[in-house]
C-alpha cells in the first residue's frame, strides 16, 4: 500500500507475484491519484522494500497494456528496460 505522507491517503497498491528468481510487478493507482505523478514514488518506495524481504528475486516484470503510455513512462523512469511488444501488451524487466 502506497500512501500520502502528509494525509495518509492512499495513493495506490502496489502487487508483487514472485516466482523463483522472478517476480511480477502491477500497481493500481487511486483513480482520485491519477494523473498526480505518484506512480513513480510508490513503484520506487514498493521496489526498496520488495528488494529486503525477497532478496532471492533477481529480475522484476512488468505487463502493461500498449496503448498506457503514461504506464509504461513511469515503469521506464524508474529503471525497467523495455523487452518486447506482443498483441496489445509491452513487457518490461528491472534488473534488482
Amino acid at each position: 500500500m502506497c500512501e500520502n505522507e502528509n494525509t495518509n491517503e492512499k495513493v495506490a497498491i502496489v502487487r508483487f507475484d514472485a516466482e523463483g528468481e522472478r517476480a511480477l510487478i502491477s500497481i493500481n493507482l487511486s483513480p482520485k491519484m491519477r494523473g498526480q505523478r505518484k506512480a513513480k514514488g510508490c513503484l520506487r518506495d514498493a521496489i526498496s522494500f520488495f528488494k529486503t524481504i525477497y532478496s532471492n528475486v533477481r529480475f522484476i516484470d512488468a505487463e502493461i497494456k500498449s496503448i498506457n503510455i503514461t504506464s509504461q513512462q513511469s515503469f521506464l523512469d524508474v529503471g525497467f528496460v523495455f523487452v518486447k511488444e506482443d498483441a496489445d501488451v509491452s513487457f518490461y524487466e528491472y534488473v534488482v
